[in-house]
């Protein structure tokens, strides 16, 4: 028999989606893809993601928590924070996105700025750890274990981007940690490791 999990906390509803998401009502559980067009996330919370759910923004997601009180967001198999032509004043200090399957984070047409965060433990195609097509300025932030895995493209096989990959931009990167990042291409007899 197969093993299940179950995750207390509070549901992600039409009825809380857009609103500010606090400590005492952590952790937010979803159940489904939702997207977000004005969502504050205080210090403390977890957002945990029960299956092969994503996070989508396309207004405004603000989450700042202290060191001493991170907010965090994880999952079983989940598929990670998206912006797509979202608004300049989102941001994300103080957080940790670990263990999407589809890339911790991903902008597209979105300029975006971080601090003090970590990326950890994600896997995706272009981009483990972020994947961006725009503006991205990073600071005192950690990039680590994150992982690209191949895709198909016609006849031909791509890697690109364990930790972060950049199609457009400029990125800056002022005092981050990028660390065992690895982007992998593993097809029949052939398997290539590439670790930045």
């Amino acid at each position: 028999m197969p093993a299940t999990l179950t995750v207390e906390g509070t549901a992600v509803s039409p009825a809380n989606i857009n609103s500010t998401w606090t400590v005492a009502n952590s952790p937010y559980v979803a159940n489904t893809n939702f997207t977000v067009s004005s969502l504050v996330v205080e210090p403390g919370v977890t957002v945990f993601f029960n299956g092969p759910y994503g996070l989508t923004v396309t207004g405004s997601l603000q989450a700042a928590g202290p060191a001493n009180n991170p907010i965090v967001f994880d999952g079983a198999g989940w598929q990670g924070l998206r912006y797509v032509a979202a608004d300049t004043n989102n941001f994300l200090s103080w957080c940790v996105i670990r263990d999407a399957t589809a890339g911790g984070i991903r902008l597209t047409n979105t300029s975006f700025a971080m601090t003090n965060c970590v990326i950890v433990s994600n896997t995706g195609v272009c981009g483990g750890g972020i994947y961006t097509d725009s503006r991205l300025w990073l600071e005192d932030c950690a990039i680590i274990d994150n992982e690209a895995a191949y895709a198909k493209l016609g006849a031909n096989y791509f890697v690109q981007g364990g930790g972060l990959y950049v199609t457009d931009g400029p990125a800056t990167l002022v005092s981050c940690v990028i660390s065992n990042n690895g982007a992998i291409l593993q097809h029949r007899r052939l398997r290539w490791r590439h670790l930045y």
